[in-house]
């Protein structure tokens, strides 16, 4: 390491230490320990669970291989059991696959849409023409201000 990152690591740790101080000095030594306390108290509880999950995972497992273990006078005995089920061997349950969907048929909903909408098959020119009438508008007779 050179001379330069040396200073830089010095600078570093100096800067660390100033914000350190300044903020237990901003904050106040009966707020910080507060702090703390909350922070050590909910990593102590999160420790506690954590181990505690470990053993109730262990005694709740199940060994798919269907070995059991027993211990006896410093001795280890596997039992391997094969449960047979009228005389058959219990087999895995089977997958089936999903039928094949139709070409074009992802979302029904959103064709079926787009059907009653006129989107598939609208002809090319516009069907709709207006009336006269509803191109001009005829005075009512009112003349006055709108927003009053």
């Amino acid at each position: 390491m050179n001379d330069a990152a040396k200073g830089f690591l010095i600078a570093l740790g100096l800067a660390l230490v100033v914000a350190l101080g300044l903020a237990v000095w901003l904050l106040g030594g009966d707020r910080l320990m507060t702090l703390a306390l909350i922070l050590i108290i909910a990593f102590g509880l999160a420790l506690v669970l954590a181990a505690a999950a470990l053993p109730i995972r262990a005694w709740r497992r199940r060994d798919p291989t269907g070995e059991t273990h027993h211990y006896h006078d410093g001795t280890r005995t596997v039992v391997k059991e094969t449960r047979v089920l009228d005389g058959r061997v219990a087999e895995a349950p089977k997958l089936y696959p999903l039928p094949p969907q139709p070409a074009g048929a992802f979302f029904p909903e959103l064709m079926r849409a787009a059907y009653r909408a006129g989107m598939l098959n609208a002809p090319a020119a516009d069907v709709y023409t207006e009336p006269a009438e509803a191109k001009t508008l005829s005075a009512d007779g009112w003349d006055g201000d709108i927003t009053a």
